[in-house]
């Protein structure tokens, strides 16, 4: 984690002491009123409706819902058949001032269905545990706090979903756990840190589904530790994991990790192995897997366990430890349409009885020999500008080494066609050079729709691509492309070269509207670049690839996941072009959701403070500018701002010896909500929600 340092003035020392109350009542909910609405107070056994004093019950086939106002408990049992559903824009908040194990559980076929805001501060055990087929589904904000044990677990035959947002702080065992033959599935954003052991951990045949984001940070073991038999990870979305300070940032165990090809992992900053898969485990990647910056191995595969890619799975080591150990009848596996890059000079270690085996393109800057005394098979390439030698055991198979390009490129899975003319595309694996004809691909005025060769992937977020246009024969122009769809009116922004003396631009703001064509000196640069931030897409040139000059900047509002690609056309229909490219790069990072959260939205409030962190945020809602001004404090804060995916956007330390007030700029972030983390070195925390018009 990086901070920036905050100087500032003088600060005074203050202190304030927590007082706990000890006499907290049972409260059953009997429905002898309207039968379903927690604020009648007919409804409860007392006469009265349940206070932040008090421990509930909700049992037999009871459906209580929070309607109309705030809800307060000290804990929450739901049993039997039993339901309880918070609306939109109301809010239950579980304080537990006294300790009754469990903040809430739902059980025996129990329900809870949270539409608004939910927060569980204080638990002495688990804050949520969903245990005996109960269900847990989250469509708007659940916050978890301080707990002695998970913030969230499940077990048998328990199941849960997330459409909205979750975020576990400061869990003493786990952050999330799934036992016993239990499931959940998220859609939405997830958020897990400060945790004492495991951000995600699953046993025991658990399913997990991720099509949203989710971000682990901050762990004193595994970021997500996977094991025990059968589990299943399925990841279609994003994951980050960050800061795991004992232990590996993803451990597979006797079970399945499984990236689809529209997933991305990203690992880094970890103590221990980026990845280690041990006792029959399994990763099969078809996205994109990266890992940066691990104190041991990048990936350890051992115990008859197997590594399977067959898209792009990229490691850059700051430390003299390898890239890949293999041990004890482990494998690897890279198919004819995997690619693994390893950008630092680090070595493969293959052990006895181990196999490596490569089908695809491995891209390596390893300068040494690589250790080798089980089996390396090449039947790929091995792309490798210092050569790629391994003893004591040689390099087996029909494939080669070549200077080619690191990184490489995954080529597989790319959609190849034309627009209204005759257009096709090769790419060659091995060298990474992608060849595009374009004949008859002539755009005309008023250029409301496009004439093409394209070779376009898939890219779901913020992200960019990157090509050298290396020539255009005899005449014509090739380039790269974002397109929201792939159809010849889409919205799109491109920018092309005619091989050496000019660049064009060429932007279409809504679908069907006139794209007019904008040309400049390319100054013999040919390497070109478009990057997408949010709806904001911004164009570069190169001379080398490595010093990158500004072009253009378009603000346009475009679905998340888009199509990306090289294309050409031809000057006119009498001749036809070649346009050939070179380290064409597609680089994508956490994808873009569509997140409603009417909570959120329409309200500002304090979700939880406590502890002797006090501080003044506004002005709120804002238009840009936020000052966040502490009241007298003795310890370090770190602020860290969170959008409403759980990406975390900045992070400021705070040092009282230097001052106490910042002001913190959130112009040019899109509009929407924001949470302001407070968090002292001494436990202190506060968490706000910000609003940015």
């Amino acid at each position: 984690m990086k901070f920036r340092l905050i100087t500032l003035c003088l600060v005074t020392a203050f202190s304030m002491a927590f007082t706990t109350l000890t006499n907290a009542a049972t409260v059953t909910f009997t429905g002898g009123g309207d039968g379903t609405s927690w604020f009648d107070a007919a409804n409860w056994d007392t006469g009265a409706v349940p206070t932040n004093l008090d421990d509930v019950i909700i049992g037999g086939t009871s459906q209580v819902t929070i309607m109309g106002d705030d809800a307060y408990a000290n804990s929450i049992r739901i049993n039997d058949n039993s339901a309880l559903t918070i609306a939109p824009n109301d809010k239950l908040a579980v304080n537990m001032l006294t300790c009754n194990e469990e903040g809430i559980i739902v059980a025996n076929d129990g329900k809870l269905s949270n539409y608004g805001a939910l927060t569980i501060d204080k638990a002495c055990e688990e804050s949520l545990q969903i245990d005996d087929n109960g269900q847990f589904t989250n469509a708007g904000y659940y916050y978890s706090e301080d707990s002695d044990s998970e913030g969230i677990e499940f077990f048998d035959n328990s199941t849960g979903s997330n459409t909205g947002q979750i975020i576990i702080i400061d869990a003493d065992t786990d952050g999330f756990e799934l036992n016993d033959d239990t499931s959940f599935e998220n859609y939405g954003s997830m958020s897990i840190s400060d945790i004492s052991l495991e951000g995600i951990e699953m046993d025991n045949n658990s399913y997990f589904k991720n099509e949203g984001t989710v971000v682990i940070t901050d762990t004193g073991g595994d970021g997500m530790d996977l094991d025990d038999s059968g589990f299943v990870f399925e990841n279609y979305g994003s994951i980050t994991i960050s800061i795991a300070e004992n232990d590996e940032g993803l451990e597979a165990d006797d079970g399945l990790f499984d990236n689809k090809a529209s997933g991305v992992v990203h690992i880094f900053d970890v103590d221990d192995q980026g990845i280690l898969i041990e006792t029959g485990g399994e990763i099969r990647n078809a996205g994109t897997i990266t890992v940066e910056n691990t104190g041991e191995e990048g990936l350890t595969v051992q115990s008859t366990s197997l590594f399977f890619n067959e898209n792009v799975f990229n490691i850059t080591l700051e430390h003299t430890n390898t890239f890949a150990a293999i041990e004890n009848d482990g494998t690897i596996e890279n198919e004819a349409c995997g690619v693994i890059n390893i950008l630092s000079d680090h070595e493969i270690d293959n052990g006895v009885g181990d196999n490596f085996t490569n089908d695809g393109v491995i891209a390596t800057n390893f300068t040494g020999t690589n250790t080798n005394e089980g089996t390396i098979t090449n039947n790929g390439s091995i792309n490798a500008p210092a050569g790629f030698t391994a003893a004591p055991n040689a390099v087996a198979g029909a494939g080669g080494v070549v200077a080619g390009p690191v990184p490489a490129q995954s080529v597989c899975n790319i959609a190849i066609g034309s627009f209204g003319c005759t257009g096709s595309t090769t790419i060659d694996q091995a060298s990474q050079t992608w060849t595009q004809t374009a004949d008859a691909c002539v755009p005309s005025f008023p250029y409301q729709s496009d004439n093409i060769s394209y070779a376009f992937q898939q890219l779901c977020g913020d992200g960019s691509i990157t090509a050298k246009v290396e020539s255009v024969t005899p005449i014509g122009w090739g380039g790269i492309s974002f397109r929201e769809t792939v159809d010849d009116d889409s919205k799109m922004v491109q920018l092309m070269a005619n091989g050496s003396t000019l660049l064009r631009r060429q932007i279409r703001n809504s679908t069907g509207s006139w794209a007019m064509p904008t040309q400049f000196p390319a100054l013999n640069q040919k390497w070109i670049r478009i990057e997408r931030e949010g709806n904001y897409f911004r164009g570069y040139r190169s001379p080398n690839g490595i010093n990158w000059f500004f072009v253009f900047q378009t603000e346009i509002s475009m679905n998340a996941c888009v199509s990306v690609g090289v294309i050409s056309h031809n000057y006119n229909v009498n001749i036809a072009a070649t346009a050939v490219f070179t380290n064409v790069s597609v680089d994508q990072v956490v994808p873009l959701e569509d997140i409603e959260l009417p909570l959120a939205e329409q309200t500002v409030k304090t979700y939880t403070t406590h502890g002797t962190l006090n501080a003044s945020i506004y002005p709120n809602p804002t238009t840009g500018l936020v000052n966040v001004e502490l009241e007298a404090i003795d310890e370090v804060v770190d602020l860290r701002i969170f959008n409403t995916l759980g990406q975390m956007v900045d992070a400021i330390r705070m040092d009282p010896s230097y001052g106490l007030n910042q002001t913190v700029n959130l112009e040019g972030m899109p509009t929407g909500t924001y949470f302001f983390h407070l968090i002292g070195e001494k436990g202190s925390k506060r968490i706000e929600q910000v609003i940015l018009k």
